[in-house]
């Protein structure tokens, strides 16, 4: 089973490669010969855009990485999946999870994301699993 990526897994490389780093050295070459600064500020917020991705990448994959070692897992059921249409990734749909799980005869309800689907993908061939902390949550999603 391969986990469902969440978008800024993807966009902080893709930001950083194709913004970030041709427009910081075409802004090193212009303040160089040119004394300009413009293409310089642009490549640099880009890579602090990248970089920000990147912190909330590593923020999820460790807070992730606690629930699974302290927190208890629940297999979930997928009730539905909400493309988010503001948020536009190419060959992706970015979406939220809403997810319900079971405990002691009552339900409890997920509403994780956003995640990153392929246009193709069924609902059906997804799992699910939540992992619950003290004060915190956090859904798995796995293609089948």
């Amino acid at each position: 089973m391969k986990t469902v990526e969440r978008p800024w897994f993807k966009a902080f490389k893709f930001l950083g490669i194709c913004f970030g780093i041709p427009l910081t050295i075409i802004g090193l070459f212009t303040y160089i010969y040119w004394k300009n600064i413009a293409f310089l500020i642009n490549g640099f917020i880009w890579l602090f855009i990248s970089m920000a991705f990147l912190c909330k990448a590593l923020i999820e994959y460790y807070k992730l990485k606690k629930l699974k070692d302290s927190g208890v897992k629940y297999k979930c059921t997928i009730n539905k999946v909400i493309p988010l249409n503001y948020i536009r990734f190419v060959p992706y749909i970015v979406s939220k999870v809403e997810c319900t799980y079971e405990i002691d005869g009552i339900t409890y309800e997920i509403l994780d994301g956003p995640y990153l689907f392929l246009p193709f993908e069924k609902e059906e061939k997804l799992s699910a699993f939540a992992y619950i902390g003290k004060n915190k949550s956090m859904l798995v999603l796995s293609r089948i």
